[in-house]
C-alpha cells in the first residue's frame, strides 16, 4: 500500500465490500475459486496466500478465469440479465511480475 495514502483500505472498507461467505473447513484452494466463480458480483480476489493453497498464482488466475467465463457464459444464455463476462485475469506471476491473461 505504499503511495496510496491508505486510499486503497478506504476502497476496501466500503459497505458494499463487507459481506462474506463461510467455507466447510478443509476445503480446497480449487474450492474457493468455484465458489468465488458462481457469485456474478464478484469481479476482484484478493488472497495474500491464506485461501487459494495448492496451486501457484498463475494456475489460480487460469482455473478462475476458465471457471467464471463459463459460468457467466452459461448465465447469459439461459437468458439472466446484467451479466458481465470477464476478458482477462491480472496477476503476479512466481517472480513478482504483473502479468495479464485473456480467455483466448
Amino acid at each position: 500500500l505504499e503511495g496510496t495514502h491508505g486510499g486503497i483500505l478506504v476502497r476496501l472498507l466500503r459497505p458494499e465490500n463487507m459481506r462474506y461467505s463461510a467455507l466447510p473447513s478443509g476445503v480446497r484452494g480449487k474450492d474457493v475459486l468455484f465458489s468465488l466463480a458462481e457469485l456474478i458480483d464478484v469481479n476482484v480476489i484478493i488472497d495474500v496466500g491464506a485461501l487459494i493453497s495448492g496451486m501457484d498464482n498463475p494456475a489460480a488466475a487460469s482455473l478462475w478465469l476458465e471457471r467464471v467465463v463459463t459460468d457467466r457464459e452459461t448465465r447469459k444464455a439461459e437468458g439472466e440479465r446484467g451479466i458481465r463476462v470477464p476478458l482477462s485475469v491480472v496477476y503476479y506471476d512466481n517472480g513478482n511480475e504483473l502479468k495479464v491473461k485473456d480467455c483466448g
